[in-house]
């Protein structure tokens, strides 16, 4: 029979079948092995980003009061928060995880969500006890909160919240695998990466090496947060970096993927917050041209963007047609697309003017607010794995009169108003009686809220306003690169090791 012939090549055919089959087949088996025996098994809090040259615990038990307390050490970046090492039959504890916005700033916990969320439960079941606990800390990004939250699943809670994302580039890493990574390869990636198979392969090739698990090529952070901004001129420090931002916005998804499944082998309700961002009143914080631009261009933009600005009040549409000339230059630079914003707004031009805002933040080189991409991650994520999630940004949005989400509601370019901290407790306490507690029976709590609030404020003196606006004053100084920190020279790069 020739070896052309028709049967020949299905057998050949089949043969290759049947070997990949089989491959499949084998590939399928040392994966079972490795799950029922255990094999490769390592915490899910593990990060395959980024190290750390110590953890401690955020809580320690006081023995003298029976309870824990937030520890002394840590209290740069947390403030004190406390919750019974006994937990009552009767009581609700729920642990919240994020960064300043969760912490209230510029004001503290008494004026924060967390706090007027507990306000709301108690007022509405007053037969049960509630702990809301605050674990937001300064500056703390997603990668940050992991090991917070691992160490919150040994303290007995009945619901996690979680509100991150504005903080993931405040600190210097680099993320080497990314590199040889392309875009449409990462998802695979990431699935191969959760295999028992790839696990085991991982810790076998690490002892080899005699190194621990994930400690290859992995920038290692200090204990606490070194933002880039606590340095004097820290803007300068921020570039342009393509490369940089996909794998940052990368560890950001994998970060919510981890702390969701961390949640789910603990046992423990997650529920998610996308935090909201000031579109309309925070220009970007760095504007850079594209690498391609000549002096005279820029000339030509600097010159188009001082006269946009004297039309702005008497004439928004030559303002428009000048600002319009500049983008088309340098599409690149984000303050163009803030003035234009600001420009389509004044002649009631709503989306066009809310699409600048966003592009504005996009092309923004400090990224100190949520990106569009990170936003609607989250709110997929959660659609397919069925979690509950409020978009903080949509939820404000419906409580202000303004057409874009600006300084009616945030205090400046992340933080909400003390009114904006109790709408978001408010819609949190609905979506915890939808999915967890079911509605109370008495309805005529809502009616006694106001009363509760007063008395929350009432409590406060007037130097917790002071100090808040102090801290709103310092804040500001800090977005602009102004920190009295050590010089940005005496940055210490973090590399993997």
């Amino acid at each position: 029979m020739s070896p052309k012939s028709p049967a020949n090549k299905i057998s050949r055919a089949l043969t290759r079948i049947q070997a990949i089959g089989f491959g499949i087949l084998l590939l399928l088996f040392i994966e079972l092995t490795c799950l029922f025996f255990g094999f490769g098994e390592k915490a899910i809090g593990n990060d395959p980003f980024v190290g750390f040259s110590k953890l401690e615990p955020l809580f320690a038990l006081n023995e003298a009061t029976g309870q824990y307390e937030t520890r002394r050490e840590r209290i740069s970046y947390f403030l004190l928060d406390k919750f019974q090492r006994n937990k009552s039959p009767d009581t609700f504890r729920v642990f919240v995880f994020g960064g300043s916005t969760v912490q209230g700033r510029p004001y503290a916990l008494e004026t924060a969500f967390p706090k007027w969320l507990q306000l709301n439960l108690k007022a509405a079941f007053p037969d049960k006890d509630f702990e809301v606990v605050n674990c937001g800390g300064i500056s703390y990004a997603s990668y940050r909160l992991i090991p917070i939250m691992e160490e919150c699943l040994g303290y007995d809670p009945d619901l996690f919240l979680l509100c991150t994302g504005q903080n993931e580039f405040l600190e210097a890493r680099t993320y080497p695998a990314t590199k040889f990574l392309a875009k449409p390869l990462s998802g695979p990636a990431r699935v191969v990466r959760q295999l028992a198979t790839y696990k085991m392969l991982d810790s076998l090739y690490g002892k080899i090496r005699g190194v621990k698990p994930n400690e290859t090529q992995r920038p290692i952070m200090k204990l606490e947060v070194d933002a880039l901004l606590d340095y004097k001129r820290g803007l300068e420090a921020y570039h342009r970096d393509s490369k940089w931002q996909w794998g940052v916005v990368t560890h950001f998804t994998e970060n919510i993927r981890r702390m969701y499944a961390m949640t789910q082998k603990g046992d423990v309700p997650l529920m998610v917050l996308n935090p909201p961002v000031n579109l309309k009143d925070t220009p970007p914080f760095k504007s850079q041209h594209h690498d391609n631009i000549t002096d005279e261009q820029i000339e030509a933009i600097d010159e188009w963007i001082e006269q946009a600005s004297n039309y702005f009040s008497t004439d928004p549409h030559k303002a428009i047609q000048y600002l319009e000339w500049a983008q088309q230059i340098d599409p690149d630079f984000a303050v163009i697309h803030y003035s234009l914003g600001q420009a389509y707004l004044a002649i009631g031009r709503i989306s066009e003017a809310k699409a600048c805002f966003i592009k504005s933040l996009i092309e923004d080189v400090c990224p100190l607010r949520m990106l569009p991409q990170m936003r609607q991650f989250i709110i997929d994520f959660c659609a397919k794995e069925k979690i509950p999630h409020i978009d903080l940004q949509a939820l404000l949005e419906e409580h202000i009169e303004a057409p874009v989400i600006g300084s009616e509601i945030l205090v400046d370019h992340v933080h909400p108003s003390i009114r904006g901290h109790q709408i978001i407790a408010e819609s949190i306490t609905e979506t915890i009686f939808k999915y967890y507690l079911g509605h109370p029976e008495d309805e005529t709590w809502i009616s006694k809220r106001k009363e509760v609030y007063k008395a929350q404020l009432d409590s406060l003196d007037d130097l917790y306003y002071t100090h808040g606006q102090l801290r709103l004053e310092n804040l500001l100084l800090w977005t602009q690169g102004e920190s009295d920190g050590l010089p940005i020279e005496m940055h210490k790069p973090i590399e993997p090791k």
